[in-house]
């Protein structure tokens, strides 16, 4: 469990690892995991992980991708959210996802949330081939 110091701390150098990922929203991120009952230097280790891991567009990986977290602190977080139309998988880096992404029947922001077109497909991005290749290999 971190506090609001630590917090506030955590969140001031992530925000200098990753400009993009601004204070106020890695402390709105952070209040929200702040229950996860891993220790201060647990919780800042998978954030500055994350945070140097060019592959991570977003904070909110820090709390659901376990590859971040020491072995030790894996144990104590919470289950990954399973996407809704392959429970098998976790929402975050649903393989199924990704494919129907590649394929062009689904926007690349979808991903783990549940079909969004009834009927038309779409293209898949001009930058997929790029896209597929930063992305972490679907096996891990």
């Amino acid at each position: 469990m971190i506090n609001q110091t630590q917090a506030q701390a955590l969140a001031t150098l992530l925000n200098q690892i990753r400009p993009r990922w601004s204070t106020a929203s890695m402390m709105t991120i952070l209040q929200k995991n702040h229950g996860i009952p891993a220790p201060f230097g647990d919780v800042a280790a998978a954030a500055i992980a994350a945070a140097r891991d060019a592959t991570v567009l977003t904070p909110g990986l820090i709390f659901t991708d376990p590859r971040f977290w020491p072995e030790a602190a894996k144990a104590k977080l919470p289950p990954s959210p399973k996407c809704p139309e392959h429970p098998e998988e976790d929402a975050h880096h649903c393989r199924a996802c990704l494919a129907d992404v590649i394929a062009g029947d689904r926007e690349p922001d979808a991903v783990g949330k549940g079909q969004q077109r009834p009927g038309k497909p779409h293209p898949p991005p001009p930058n997929w081939r790029t896209w597929r290749d930063t992305h972490p290999p679907l096996d891990t």
